[in-house]
């Protein structure tokens, strides 16, 4: 039952559900006790044995936020990283977050490695303002036609690339 509760508030809602959730949902809709009782342990036990090996998955929306964030910038080929469903509401527009490390490359460009989201390569000559350095804050945000601009504190905006 717990669990039920757990996907149905962490789930984000589709058209579609996981039939082990659809069988247990039944369950709950039966009216004797002894009946839902009986049908409730079938259904509950599938659907822990389907957890355990791995067939079924539950997450929650933290879990759901932190990874959508870690592959902020990734071109994975899916509307969403993490569903794969075109959900624009809960998809990244900006992250804010610090430089781990910055690696100088040929002609004024960078590599730099976030905190969040793996690493990010100039695709521009970095400008005034400094050069980034580990622990500055930075905002990477979606920019046009799948392109991202990351923005240093006291520093003009280059336009990145997510490197892995």
């Amino acid at each position: 039952m717990l669990i039920l509760a757990i996907l149905m508030a962490t789930a984000p809602q589709a058209t579609t559900s996981n039939p082990l959730i659809e069988e247990l949902a039944r369950c709950l809709l039966i009216r004797e006790d002894a009946a839902r009782l009986a049908c409730s342990d079938v259904a509950g036990r599938r659907l822990v044995d389907a957890s355990r090996d791995r067939d079924v998955v539950v997450v929650d929306r933290d879990q759901v936020r932190r990874t959508r964030r870690s592959l902020f910038g990734l071109n994975l080929g899916l509307a969403d990283p993490v569903t794969g469903r075109d959900e624009a509401a809960e998809r990244i527009e900006t992250l804010d977050t610090t430089i781990q490390s910055a690696r100088a490359e040929r002609n004024n460009r960078w590599v730099l490695t976030l905190a969040e989201s793996g690493r990010w390569a100039t695709t521009e000559e970095w400008g005034g303002g400094g050069e980034p350095r580990s622990g500055a804050k930075v905002t990477v945000r979606r920019a046009a036609l799948g392109s991202y601009v990351l923005k240093m504190e006291g520093a003009r905006a280059v336009r990145v690339q997510r490197v892995n």
